[in-house]
């Protein structure tokens, strides 16, 4: 598929050397916006590593600002990139299968020709591109790893989970480090799963603990607050 760098916008300084553009791409003749971040640090003779920061299911490459991704980036050294989903009913999602099986969208494709169009712009380091995402976003991050695991190197999941379609046809090419936070009371994504919809938390993990041979002894760590001492 061929791509075409459609607009950008260049917007004021964050900082010495900072910048966050608006820009475009057209994939499948749909014109994709994204909203990339590159640090005041950026060498075009150093590779950097590229982050991927998807949005949940009804949101927008905007507010995924909240993540404070732009100021990890600064710190980091890597170029964060905020790609904005299409509508399905009315509603911007990325199509993971489960409750978006109506559509009819390539995001896999698309975030595939993305990483391809900004390595053509920035010196990117191919060995080191990740993706990240809440909710909807999370579970295109999984998607991404079963089914462009020969361009994405690890991925990380905030409140997201793996649909059906996307566990029963997950074929990564390589051992794939896998974030999962998730709460055990989630009320919208189900830690225990929905089988017309959405996998179970532990079936998940134990699918990448088994993929990537890892013990199936795991290490847990209590977190608590010290008890609160009156004066």
């Amino acid at each position: 598929m061929k791509k075409l760098l459609f607009i950008f916008i260049l917007l004021p300084f964050l900082g010495l050397g900072q910048q966050l553009l608006y820009k475009s791409i057209i994939h499948d003749n749909l014109q994709r916006d994204y909203i990339i971040h590159v640090p005041s640090s950026y060498d075009i003779n150093t590779p950097v590593p590229l982050v991927f920061c998807l949005h949940g299911y009804g949101g927008d490459s905007f507010s995924m600002s909240y993540t404070n991704f732009n100021f990890v980036s600064d710190t980091a050294g890597f170029i964060v990139v905020y790609p904005q989903g299409t509508l399905l009913q009315g509603t911007t999602h990325w199509n993971v299968g489960g409750w978006t099986l109506g559509s009819t969208v390539d995001d896999v494709g698309f975030i595939s020709s993305l990483i391809d169009s900004v390595s053509s712009d920035y010196n990117i380091d191919a060995e080191r591109v990740y993706s990240t995402g809440m909710s909807n976003g999370g579970y295109m991050s999984f998607l991404l790893a079963c089914s462009l695991s020969n361009k994405i190197a690890a991925i990380a999941s905030v409140t997201g989970s793996m649909t059906p379609q996307t566990y029963n046809a997950c074929n990564p090419e390589h051992p794939m480090p896998i974030l999962q936070i998730h709460g055990t009371n989630d009320q919208v994504v189900p830690y225990i799963g929905d089988p017309t919809w959405t996998e179970s938390i532990n079936d998940v993990l134990q699918y990448w603990v088994g993929y990537n041979n890892c013990s199936s002894l795991p290490v847990i760590t209590s977190i608590f607050s010290a008890p609160l001492t009156s004066k």
